[in-house]
């Protein structure tokens, strides 16, 4: 193990960097001549709307009674024209400022600027092995500098990748071919979070949207009350404008009253509904419309990505439309947020039935294949997140992975790990100082050895993030990469304990200094580590071993 300050990759010139900086300004100087044009169409709305006033009330105070509808009507007919193609252009612009925001965030995750990057917490396993050690979560951690899904189940996803360690190799093959092969479709990735964050910058909550299309409001007396109720609303109809016609008395008025009754008490059964109607429509607003666009994309150039998107493409009824139906139906079902417009809709009719009925035959049309599309949507957003840190990263390489043949397997062969330039992917490049390592032999152990705060316990992590990395379908830090699957165990981080005073001293003693051992998930005392690491200052206060899979 030496350093190798010139090998580095990420001191290469960094021509995506100077790409994205260039994107921004030319994106900049749109946004300008877009808000300059808005203006413009703001002095338009305002003179066609006085001139439209002023140019009918002028001709009607002079007599000219047709000169004076005509001008009326013009006006009002461009005035729309200018505010459709006006809100067109603010909309727009509205999803300009989105791709920019997009695009200074991949910026800021390029150059490691920490506060510029979404924070999204994740949970970690209690008692992980590894993960809070090797910096897997938490502010400025790995899963905050790569973390870009745009739903709850793809975050959940891609921390399994690096939690659950390690995969089948099949399993990592087929991943890894999948993350390889959206690398270098930036606008696909870019779009999706486009439309997935054009209303809101919340998660998709595919789990909370997956129950709500999966439980039905069933009664027994659910269609009679329907057909009961819309009698009632023809009948009161019928009779009122019987009455305004032939004066017959105010009959409907016993039928209203009737309706009404059976209106107020049916009310409670559609709360729930109600309350996730409310806060749902706008999801799958955003849901509908990124599926709707892996909808009509070509396929012909990404094979892996068709094959992980057949679900959606072999359906008699798009997806997409079901979910924008079934959004459409949330959205009508959340106007009983205002009590006054919910009361007069359904005094013309039975509002919250009809559409209920409604959500029940959209559930019963994508229930059972709603699963498959929120299992693809997990899938494609934690290797779009993995593939937009290798697009930003393009001198690191895909890590090679060896597997020993059954020979050697059957013989316990040690696990391979041969990196040659390894640097810490969560340093910036100019602090970084790169290493070469080569684990070949079974029952190995190095000795990292140093003063304090000499980058011992750095070295290790750099191992163990770049092995998870690797493990889960990524490109790592390093000029090359070649290793077979571990089991990764690390305790570099001590427990910490309160500090005491010493009265026989007469000075504070951090208890940390001493190096507590803490035990390992899955590791047992007796257990011989076949090859590891271990950082040594005095006390042991750091190691982190590797096991072959078997």
């Amino acid at each position: 193990m030496k350093p190798d300050t010139e090998s580095t990759p990420s001191r290469r010139l960094p021509t995506r960097e100077h790409s994205l900086v260039r994107m921004l300004r030319r994106a900049a100087q749109l946004e300008t001549n877009a808000r300059r044009a808005s203006a413009r169409f703001t002095t338009w709305r305002l003179a066609i709307f006085a001139v439209g006033l002023f140019g009918s009330i002028i001709p009607h105070k002079l007599g000219w009674t047709l000169l004076g509808n005509a001008t009326l009507a013009f006006s009002f007919m461009l005035f729309l024209i200018v505010a459709w193609h006006h809100n067109r252009l603010e909309d727009r612009l509205h999803r300009l400022r989105r791709w920019q925001g997009i695009k200074q965030v991949h910026l800021a995750r390029m150059r490691l600027g920490w506060a510029d990057i979404p924070f999204r917490p994740v949970p970690v396993p209690e008692r992980h092995g590894y993960a809070t050690d090797l910096d897997l979560a938490g502010p400025h951690s790995l899963l905050h500098l790569i973390n870009n899904t745009v739903s709850s189940q793809g975050q959940e996803r891609l921390a399994s990748w690096l939690f659950d360690q390690p995969p089948e190799p099949a399993q990592w093959a087929v991943r890894q071919a999948l993350i390889r092969e959206l690398t270098p479709l930036s606008l696909l990735r870019d779009r999706l979070s486009l439309e997935a964050q054009a209303v809101e910058d919340a998660d998709i909550d595919g789990r909370r949207l997956l129950a709500v299309l999966q439980k039905r409001v069933d009664s027994p007396s659910f269609m009679p009350m329907l057909l009961t109720e819309t009698f009632l609303a023809l009948a009161t109809a019928g009779l009122m404008l019987t009455d305004l016609v032939y004066g017959i008395g105010n009959y409907w008025m016993l039928s209203f009253g009737l309706y009404a009754f059976l209106f107020l008490s049916v009310r409670s059964r559609s709360e729930e509904i109600f309350d996730h109607a409310q806060s749902l429509h706008r999801q799958l607003e955003r849901l509908s419309a990124v599926i709707g666009y892996l909808e009509r994309r070509s396929y012909r150039a990404a094979p892996r990505l068709a094959e992980l998107c057949r679900p959606l493409l072999q359906q008699d009824t798009s997806p997409s439309t079901s979910l924008k139906q079934a959004a459409s139906v949330m959205n009508r079902l959340s106007v009983r947020a205002h009590p006054l417009v919910h009361y007069l809709i359904n005094a013309f009719g039975p509002w919250d039935l009809y559409h209920t009925y409604r959500l029940q035959h959209l559930q019963d049309r994508i229930a059972a294949v709603a699963p498959q599309w929120f299992e693809l949507l997990a899938e494609l957003d934690a290797a779009a997140s993995l593939a937009t840190f290798a697009y930003l990263h393009p001198d690191y390489p895909w890590p090679s992975l060896q597997q020993p043949d059954d020979a050697a397997h059957l013989n316990g062969a040690g696990p391979i790990l041969d990196a040659q330039g390894l640097a810490h992917p969560l340093i910036p490049a100019k602090a970084r100082v790169a290493n070469h390592i080569v684990f070949q032999e079974r029952g190995r152990m190095f000795l990292v050895t140093g003063s304090n705060m000499s980058g011992k316990s750095t070295f290790l992590r750099t191992i163990g993030i770049n092995t998870c990395l690797a493990q889960a379908g990524g490109p790592v830090c390093a000029a090359s990469f070649r290793w077979s699957l571990v089991r990764i165990g690390s305790c570099i981080r001590v427990v910490p304990r309160p500090l005491r005073y010493r009265p026989d001293r007469g000075l504070w003693r951090d208890r940390m200094c001493a190096g507590h051992r803490r035990e390992l998930p899955g590791f047992s005392r007796r257990r011989i580590f076949p090859t590891g690491l271990a950082a040594w200052h005095r006390r042991p206060t750091a190691a982190r071993c590797l096991h072959p899979h078997r």
